[in-house]
């Protein structure tokens, strides 16, 4: 009888002991999880990281593209598109891969020129003042070749162009009525007489930059370079940057943190 109360004491602590160590094994288990989500989680902000510095990168390169290119005929390049061609800096840089934006998803693909004409991961604005070509024309710019639709008269010893008449039209009237119409000599369809327009443009920044064009790109905010001086920086939205809607018309707003294209 002793024996039976023996081996059944036994069969007992053994039951228990299988219990506990069942116990043990499943906080192990959860343990290694949360070690395993930590680690998964570092490398995935580090692979942000990464992504983020190797976007600023190239928002430095295109900065300098910029300014060799500034050096060279002294003026920044403005093409008609002047917020998304990047094809006049192209020489500078000499890579597609520039232009692409790592964060961005799905990836863009660059492979000609004229993909770099609204085709890549940028903006670019270095444009600081806005002339209404409709309105009045343009009197006095840095360069002839801003506004290809006026005749620049070569004879002035100004400084500055002076411009005398359109190619294919009359000059236009300072009471030609254009305002809050639109700007059709201009790209992206935007009138600078419109007081929506005026106000708006107030609060825009008014140095030179190229930016992501798609935000939020890196932890909620987006590169920016800035390209008198080359360095890159971020913005929490962009409000005080000029963007295009999904007409690649200008969006003219001041107050959404990041417009849908």
């Amino acid at each position: 009888m002793e024996n039976i109360l023996h081996i059944h004491r036994i069969n007992k602590v053994k039951a228990v002991s299988h219990r506990f160590n069942l116990l043990e094994l499943m906080v192990v288990i959860l343990v290694i999880a949360i070690i395993a989500a930590f680690i998964l989680s570092s490398i995935s902000r580090a692979r942000e990281y990464a992504m983020q510095t190797s976007c600023a990168n190239n928002l430095h390169q295109i900065s300098i593209a910029h300014q060799s290119y500034k050096a060279e005929y002294k003026y920044f390049p403005r093409p008609y598109s002047w917020l998304d061609d990047f094809s006049l800096i192209y020489p500078y840089t000499l890579s597609f891969n520039v232009f692409k934006c790592p964060g961005k998803y799905p990836k863009t693909k660059i492979e000609k020129m004229a993909d770099l004409n609204g085709g890549t991961d940028y903006w670019v604005c270095t444009i600081l003042e806005f002339h209404d070509l409709e309105l009045n024309g343009p009197t006095a710019v840095d360069n002839p070749e801003d506004y290809p639709e006026y005749t620049a008269d070569t004879t002035t010893t100004d400084s500055k162009v002076k411009f005398s008449a359109p190619k294919d039209k009359d000059l236009p009237s300072e009471d030609n009525g254009n305002q809050g119409i639109g700007n059709n000599i201009a790209a992206y369809f935007y009138d600078p007489s419109n007081p929506k327009f005026i106000r708006v443009a107030a609060d825009k920044l008014k140095i030179p930059l190229v930016y992501d064009r798609y935000g939020p790109a890196h932890f909620k905010s987006i590169n920016v370079g800035y390209i008198d001086d080359t360095r890159t920086g971020t913005m929490r939205d962009m409000c005080f940057i000029w963007t295009l809607d999904k007409q690649d018309t200008l969006f003219i707003d001041a107050v959404t943190p990041w417009p849908k294209l």
